[in-house]
């Protein structure tokens, strides 16, 4: 499942097809990968159900579109990934499967908007990531984000989209914005890391922490320099699971 609509892992075809529309696939290949884990990541557009590609230059995506993680297809579907792999013609559909127990889900990866930048929360490895340049990161260690963090501050540049202590650019507009912790910037992600809870099954706890995330928006309505502002958090419209 994600952002609420039903998908079939298909390993036969390396995608993931929609419950209700077969036509309509999400292929493997238009993910990224991490080479550790194995788990996929894209860009999801809830209206036309299928990958979104950031256009070049575009530091923020639309309120429709989410970042989503998903295990890796040996998990997701168990029995059809190994027949997939054992059978000599691999033209042959052998269908996909769902599981008796839980739903697998798309675990969405919550997004910090500074200043019209969008940043995904990396709880795993510990870093705010640009999404718009991956190698732009902030580790969490050097704003003082930690599991326990109530609120913590940021030192920002919009010269280099980082800390403001790593930029040379004295004309370059600086803030210094006040951001709530990973209890409400990534509840989901911290109960993964303090707690153990399965991120990618529909249970009742996941969906207890899923229900407090929101969307951050950090912005500065009036630009200027060496100012402090208030975390403001219009977010998305909650969708259920």
């Amino acid at each position: 499942m994600i952002t609420g609509i039903d998908f079939i892992p298909d390993s036969v075809n390396n995608c993931l097809s929609e419950k209700e529309n077969g036509q309509n696939k999400l292929f493997l290949s238009e993910m990224e990968i991490d080479g550790n884990t194995g788990l996929r990541r894209f860009l999801f557009d809830n209206n036309t159900r299928k990958i979104y590609h950031l256009p070049k230059g575009i530091d923020s995506v639309p309120m429709e579109v989410a970042y989503i993680e998903i295990p890796p297809m040996n998990i997701l579907d168990r029995e059809g990934y190994s027949e997939a792999r054992s059978q000599q013609d691999k033209s042959k559909n052998i269908g996909s499967v769902e599981f008796d127990d839980y739903k697998f889900i798309g675990r969405e990866i919550p997004f910090l908007t500074v200043l019209g930048v969008d940043f995904f929360v990396d709880t795993k490895n510990q870093e705010f990531t640009q999404l718009s340049n991956r190698g732009n990161k902030i580790d969490f260690s050097s704003v003082g984000l930690y599991d326990e963090t109530d609120m913590f501050q940021m030192n920002y540049c919009t010269g280099i989209k980082n800390l403001a202590r790593n930029s040379t650019d004295k004309n370059a507009l600086k803030a210094t914005i006040n951001v709530p912790g990973l209890w409400y910037l990534d509840p989901v992600g911290l109960a993964i890391r303090t707690k153990g809870i399965s991120g990618y099954k529909l249970t009742p706890t996941f969906k207890e922490y899923y229900n407090k995330h929101q969307r951050i928006f950090l912005r500065l309505n009036r630009p200027k320099p060496d100012r402090t502002i208030k975390s403001n958090s219009n977010g998305k419209s909650k969708r259920k699971p």
